[in-house]
């Protein structure tokens, strides 16, 4: 019969880096290559029983793997201010001064760039860029339709909002990325209530219809949810929910701003 693999109860349901529990005692390096135990990244190591969500990578990448002045930024600093995360796997975003260097570690989504002082913030004992300055790279690195849709999740946290945001991008004029900022700034809308009404409102506008306002309320009948109106214009779009909870577009008939409404077929557009 097998024996059992090792599971210290100061390891049991928690992140840990591997070298310190060698140097500890509590595991050997053959321990390590259990099922017990996952590997998260270069020397961090997971109980293999934790379900082990992006923030919480995100986390020990922030601890353990990143050089001094270095922080988590875009999507990852997202995910730990509270916004809708990637997947598990997805890569962690990390910036680093231009002066430092960190070796290639597989899981970590590296750039270069400065640091301005003010951009770097501190949460639960992990450095993250602030939430002007994660909005600013994500305008830079994200193709514009992505980005708005996490700036959309982090102005309706009330975490920046729209004038703050431009003033950080006008105060940076001539840089890389600053007009990206503010065209997705313009795009931006704190009502948002889903990543999948931020992509379709974006893209309808870029198709060159108006821009349409977005409603936050309560479920209507059968789970869904009124979505993007266009006040004095005939036409709305909706999202309602499967029984598995997941949002889709549907289209919509009925009375909107006390007209006779017809639908906007949005379903070409939300991925």
């Amino acid at each position: 019969m097998p024996k059992a693999p090792r599971r210290p109860p100061q390891l049991r349901g928690r992140i840990f880096r591997g070298s310190v529990a060698v140097s500890r005692g509590l595991l050997t390096r053959n321990d390590l290559r259990s099922a017990a135990w996952r590997p998260l990244f270069r020397d961090v190591y997971a109980d293999s029983r934790l379900r082990v969500t992006h923030r919480a990578r995100c986390a020990a990448v922030g601890r353990w793997l990143i050089p001094p002045g270095a922080a988590i930024a875009g999507r990852a600093a997202a995910a730990l201010y509270g916004c809708p995360t990637p997947s598990r796997a997805a890569p962690v975003d990390v910036l680093v001064p231009k002066d430092s260097r960190i070796g290639p570690t597989a899981g970590l989504q590296v750039h270069h760039g400065e640091i301005d002082l003010g951009d770097v913030v501190e949460r639960a004992g992990v450095r993250v860029t602030g939430p002007a300055r994660t909005c600013w790279d994500l305008a830079r690195w994200l193709d514009l339709v992505e980005a708005v849709v996490v700036i959309d999740a982090l102005l309706a946290r009330r975490l920046t909002d729209v004038s703050t945001l431009r003033e950080y991008a006008l105060a940076r004029a001539g840089q890389r990325g600053w007009r990206s900022l503010l065209l997705a700034v313009d795009l931006a809308d704190a009502g948002a209530e889903s990543p999948q009404e931020s992509r379709t409102r974006v893209r309808l506008v870029l198709a060159g219809l108006p821009r349409p306002q977005t409603r936050g309320s309560s479920p209507t009948r059968a789970g869904s949810w009124p979505g993007l109106t266009w006040p004095g214009r005939r036409s709305r779009s909706r999202w309602s929910t499967t029984g598995s909870g997941t949002t889709i577009p549907s289209s919509s008939t009925g009375t909107v701003d006390g007209s006779t409404g017809c639908s906007v077929a949005s379903g070409s557009c939300c991925t």
